[in-house]
């Protein structure tokens, strides 16, 4: 967990653990403390990718889902996420994600 200012405003990085029912209680305290702007779940097997190892953060520069084109991510929205990432001191990583 780490809270960054940026220009942007303040950012919130949560670390929930794996699960759908861990993130989603994860998402509902922060909402519970926080007024967010914008909420962003992320989860990552890297299963797909030998340079990753467990615990490391990927921050999606595009999202594959299904047979479908891959979508870009908004490009200010990434920079805010990786500038709190490394705020909060972390290492992250760009790359394209499997959904």
């Amino acid at each position: 967990t780490g809270r960054a200012r940026t220009r942007q405003g303040e950012t919130l990085l949560l670390k929930t653990g794996i699960g759908l029912e861990r993130a989603g209680r994860a998402a509902q305290a922060a909402c519970r403390a926080a007024d967010l702007a914008l909420l962003l779940s992320s989860g990552c097997a890297g299963a797909l990718a030998a340079e990753l190892a467990p615990g490391d953060l990927l921050i999606a520069a595009s999202v594959g889902v299904a047979h479908q084109p891959p979508l870009p991510t908004d490009r200010a929205r990434r920079e805010q996420a990786l500038d709190a990432a490394r705020r909060a001191g972390l290492t992250p990583r760009t790359g394209h994600v499997l959904s």
